[in-house]
């Protein structure tokens, strides 16, 4: 068993509102009819391929509907090591190596999104994986839940005072492509000791330069507008309030709705199958349900599911 976290987001329209339900089951046969030489969507960062599950008969436990989304790797860059001894990885004919993120879709348009490790593709991938496909009539944005919270704390931003941020070096790159600052940071890592977890704390004086707090607090606002701020470990700011002055600290990731879930793992598949994913993404989705209504009601009361 593996313990990974299940984070839930919302699709918007490209103004960030909230839209008419999504016919889901019409978006997974619209997914899985692509010709496969179509299949594969090439990004800035990335190329991802989409795939599709759809819970069949009675499982063990209740299954949501999936895209599956893998990220797409053709050029190998590692080599396998036997006591010392060296030898090329090489791929078949065709072959490529995917790393999946599995992607259970619910009524209101919310999505509960689980990966494997920071490199498989996250929100932000998943998005531009929809508006880049054309599977919807116009475009969209997928952001967490409860972010509504961010912008309003974001918004009461009077100075930066500190930021903390942990993250896999090796996914910096697609996690933080809005954020060239932060991004060079995990780079300079990257580069000289290879794939580590790297937690950066970054302190400014109230009394320093307001150019440092408006600089990183634009780079902050952006990150959590494309959601890649819930691909971190950790991100948190302390600040001054805007309105009197005082101290005052948010959590990303306390504040989002996310549930810890044990996965069985596929030894073969070196991950899980997609009907346990499934099971474990409709888990939390329960586990959450509270949360995540309340959320999307944006505080309101909650009516539980009959």
């Amino acid at each position: 068993m593996a313990k990974l976290i299940v984070r839930f987001y919302e699709i918007l329209d490209k103004n960030g509102q909230q839209f008419p339900d999504l016919d889901i089951e019409r978006l997974l046969d619209t997914v899985a009819a692509i010709p496969n030489e179509d299949a594969y969507v090439k990004l800035a960062k990335m190329e991802l391929l989409g795939s599709t599950h759809a819970p069949q008969g009675a499982g063990r436990a209740p299954q949501c509907p999936m895209i599956v989304l893998d990220r797409i790797t053709r050029e190998v860059r590692m080599r396998i090591e036997n006591q010392r001894e060296y030898r090329p990885l090489e791929l078949g004919d065709g072959d490529t190596i995917a790393e999946p993120t599995h992607v259970g879709m619910f009524p209101r348009n919310v999505v509960g999104i689980l990966r494997q490790s920071g490199q498989a593709p996250g929100p932000a991938s998943f998005r531009e994986f929809l508006n880049a496909s054309d599977l919807l009539e116009e475009e969209v944005t997928v952001v967490p839940l409860a972010d509504r919270n961010a912008v309003r704390a974001l918004s009461n931003v009077g100075r930066l005072t500190k930021l903390n941020i942990q993250l896999d070096s090796e996914s910096a790159t697609n996690v933080l492509g809005p954020s060239r600052f932060l991004n060079d940071a995990f780079e300079l890592f990257r580069h000289n000791l290879g794939r580590v977890d790297v937690e950066i704390i970054v302190k400014m004086s109230h009394k320093g330069p307001a150019e440092t707090s408006d600089r990183l607090l634009e780079e902050i606002r952006a990150l959590q507008e494309s959601g890649a701020l819930a691909s971190t470990e950790k991100a948190e700011i302390t600040y001054r309030r805007l309105e009197d002055g005082r101290s005052d600290s948010y959590d990303f990731l306390t504040e989002a709705v996310a549930q810890s879930v044990d996965v069985e793992v596929d030894e073969d598949r070196l991950g899980p199958s997609n009907p346990r994913a499934s099971e474990s993404i409709m888990d939390a989705y329960e586990k959450q349900y509270e949360d995540i209504m309340s959320a999307l009601n944006r505080g309101g009361s909650v009516v539980p599911p009959a």
